[in-house]
């Protein structure tokens, strides 16, 4: 009986298989492949279930003739071997053009990209199992999520509706259990969630969630608000950023200036300490005691007020990397005239033409230091040396273990006395509304 061999011919491959066949979409081809001999019924000749018949057969004569039946298959065969080359990329194609049967080239495209799907598809499934949400946003964790998904879906290999939930919920983290734990008790309905209701509804509770983080306003922390506070009532608690700002207090004068033999010019930190001040667009540099160049930004001039007179300093350099202000001494001299005088305990500026006394400075920490004599802060003795409470209320109310570091650096004065009361604006500053008032009624 004689075997017919299907020939569609009118089947246009390009219109039915979607993708070409590249080193990581083997399973999602295969898959689309199939089903095209499948519905052609040609997928015998793919899976051996179709064999070649012989090239020749016999008459009654005894002589070999062509085989018909052989030609028809060969014609359905090849037919099969030009839809497999037409869904292949160039890359792919370089391997298997040689290949002569449709057979043969399956063969060899499932032995060879078969290995690297499924190391791909561990590789994807790996990476979706370990994913966490962290300090992600949840916006940017769906998306990755979905990503990973959508990589699996691509080598035909779509994940299980009830495993990409339940690996969505495992990756949110502990802040989430609760919404976590509603969605798996409905995951047993009769009509479970799906993804995307699933999505939704963390998506309501991420939203509530970060409703509650806003920090409050006594300790800084998130996760409740100033009602349930803490340290709402202690006394002696202070934010840690505000104890950091008290323990460095230190007084300083931007308008001190150290006088210095070794300079060669004068130089201070930022422009705002000079009076006219123009950009420098030079190339030159300052260099400095340990070898370190800094640049120079403006170039200017200032003067330095005193009681009598006044000292002009020109050709001032800014260099914003600069500790203290510097007066080269030699060029103050040349530039006024004037003559500098040094004790051991104050430094003195001279105008030779008059002999007046026209600037003069302490000496303090080793340094002889010029200043602006106009501005001179004024307060009284008996100020010093408080209680503990009196300069909890003029710091701002800071607490107990601010005042004692401020005490041990010498920055203020505490007596003897020892006052246990409660401060009252304190108390209240921590209140989010104020005490009920007793009624009557």
């Amino acid at each position: 009986m004689a075997i017919s061999y299907h020939f569609p011919d009118n089947i246009h491959v390009t219109s039915t298989l979607t993708i070409k066949l590249n080193n990581t979409n083997y399973l999602l081809w295969k898959t689309q492949f199939e089903s095209l001999l499948s519905c052609q019924k040609l997928i015998g000749f793919v899976n051996c279930a179709v064999t070649a018949p012989p090239r020749t057969t016999s008459t009654t004569n005894n002589e070999e003739v062509p085989n018909p039946q052989y030609e028809a298959w060969f014609c359905t065969d090849q037919l099969i071997r030009s839809w497999l080359f037409g869904t292949l990329s160039e890359e792919v194609l370089g391997y298997v053009h040689n290949i002569t049967t449709s057979r043969d080239v399956w063969i060899f495209l499932a032995e060879n990209f078969n290995k690297s799907s499924i190391a791909r598809k561990f590789t994807i499934c790996r990476s979706l199992w370990v994913l966490e949400k962290k300090d992600m946003s949840f916006a940017a964790y769906c998306r990755e999520f979905i990503a990973i998904c959508d990589a699996l879906s691509s080598i035909g290999k779509p994940i299980d509706e009830s495993l990409k939930i339940s690996g969505f919920l495992n990756g949110l983290g502990c802040d989430y259990d609760p919404i976590t734990t509603v969605i798996q008790s409905s995951l047993s309905k009769l009509y479970p969630p799906s993804f995307g209701d699933v999505v939704s509804k963390v998506e309501s509770f991420d939203t509530k969630l970060r409703s509650y983080s806003v920090p409050d306003s006594i300790g800084g922390r998130t996760g409740h608000i100033v009602t349930d506070c803490w340290n709402r009532f202690d006394h002696n608690y202070q934010r840690p950023d505000v104890a950091q700002v008290f323990s460095s207090l230190q007084i300083s004068d931007g308008n001190d200036w150290v006088t210095d033999f070794g300079a060669t010019a004068h130089v201070t930190s930022s422009a705002t300490n000079l009076q006219s001040a123009t950009t420098y667009n030079g190339n030159d540099i300052v260099q400095v005691g340990d070898v370190t160049f800094l640049p120079i930004t403006h170039v200017g001039s200032t003067t330095i007020a005193s009681t009598a007179s006044k000292l002009s300093l020109n050709e001032v350099l800014v260099c914003p990397i600069m500790q203290k202000s510097l007066i080269f001494v030699s060029k103050l001299c040349d530039d006024l005239p004037c003559g500098v005088w040094f004790d051991s305990n104050k430094v003195c500026v001279v105008d030779i033409t008059n002999q007046k006394v026209v600037g003069k400075g302490p000496r303090s920490s080793g340094l002889y230091v010029l200043g602006n004599q106009e501005f001179v802060a004024l307060f009284s003795n008996r100020q010093c040396i408080a209680s503990d409470d009196t300069w909890h209320h003029r710091l701002g109310h800071s607490n107990s273990q601010i005042l004692q570091q401020l005490k041990n650096s010498k920055e203020i004065v505490l007596n003897k006395s020892i006052n246990t009361s409660i401060c009252e604006p304190c108390q209240m500053g921590k209140n989010s509304r104020l005490q009920f008032f007793s009624s009557d009624s």
